[in-house]
């Protein structure tokens, strides 16, 4: 049985209206992000990503969408997934190996 637990986290207004913007844009609200967030952190013992700047194409940014949707989906669902296996299937797709 799951029971909700409330998390206080300070920000600037700024910052939240920013990332709620974007996450609406991928379909996503600021409590099912954190929640993937948490779980991954979980998976990874750690940050689930690299703390570093980086620039993607419009291309990576679309089948990065689509990662995410289907990701809120399995959270949704109860299903976790290995950050390393998605990131490989993710780098298999863009490189073209991966032809299904």
């Amino acid at each position: 049985m799951s029971t909700d637990v409330r998390l206080n986290v300070r920000m600037d207004k700024t910052t939240k209206d920013q990332a709620t913007t974007i996450l609406e844009k991928i379909g996503l609200d600021p409590s099912t992000a954190i929640r993937m967030f948490f779980k991954q952190i979980i998976v990874q013992d750690g940050l689930p990503f690299a703390a570093k700047t980086t620039t993607i194409s419009d291309h990576e940014l679309t089948e990065i969408k689509q990662i995410l949707l289907q990701s809120r989906q399995d959270v949704l669902n109860g299903d976790i997934y290995d950050l390393k296996s998605i990131k490989s299937d993710y780098t298999d797709r863009l490189s073209g190996s991966n032809n299904d």
